[in-house]
């Protein structure tokens, strides 16, 4: 007898005792249990809460660009790849959900982005590293070169940091999560960056 499991509470069950949801032109199998235990004002949200979380891990777990650690920086950067060995030295699956890093001015205001939509993949970080570049030489002024690279790794990583917990809250309905988590996720690094 074939089986399979319930996608809301993962139990197993044998094919004929799950009910199959049709649901963004997909069939998704949920248990008797969970279908009583749900509220009809609430399902849709829900449902789609569920299906998107569902979606995204199955995704990391399939694209092996995302499975991995390993983080690709187009174009290449000599400081970015400082910035990420440094990050990765902390934790060895920092990159792990993330496909790659791109350097570019695409948001001229911020030191970094993510971004959805037609044609936008949520998990590319963007960096601004002329922005970035800019804003550390001035605030550091003259104090001697090895000083300032290692300042510039430092905000790198901070800023990777930051966009990184925002792609890591990214939901299809919601966007990136808020600004405070980023912030924190970038206070919660600097200790251990100095």
């Amino acid at each position: 007898m074939k089986s399979d499991n319930c996608l809301v509470c993962g139990q197993e069950f044998s094919k004929n005792e799950l009910l199959v949801l049709l649901a963004s032109a997909q069939n998704y199998r949920v248990c008797s249990r969970c279908l009583s235990h749900s509220n009809p004002e609430n399902d849709f949200a829900e449902v789609k809460y569920i299906i998107s979380g569902y979606m995204r891990f199955a995704q990391t777990v399939t694209d092996p660009e995302l499975a991995s650690p390993q983080i690709r920086v187009e174009p290449a950067d000599t400081l970015i790849q400082k910035a990420v060995d440094l990050l990765k030295s902390k934790n060895p699956n920092f990159f792990v959900g993330v496909r790659k890093i791109v350097v570019d001015a695409g948001q001229p205001g911020a030191y970094g982005y993510v971004e959805s939509g037609q044609g936008k993949d949520p998990t590319v970080i963007h960096i601004n590293l002329q922005k970035l570049k800019a804003e550390v030489q001035a605030k550091l002024g003259t104090l001697p070169q090895d000083q300032k690279e290692k300042e510039m790794v430092r905000q790198l990583a901070m800023t990777i940091a930051h966009e990184k917990d925002h792609l890591s809250k990214y939901k299809p309905e919601s966007g990136f999560g808020d600004e405070g988590s980023a912030q924190q996720a970038e206070k919660q690094l600097e200790p251990k960056l100095k």
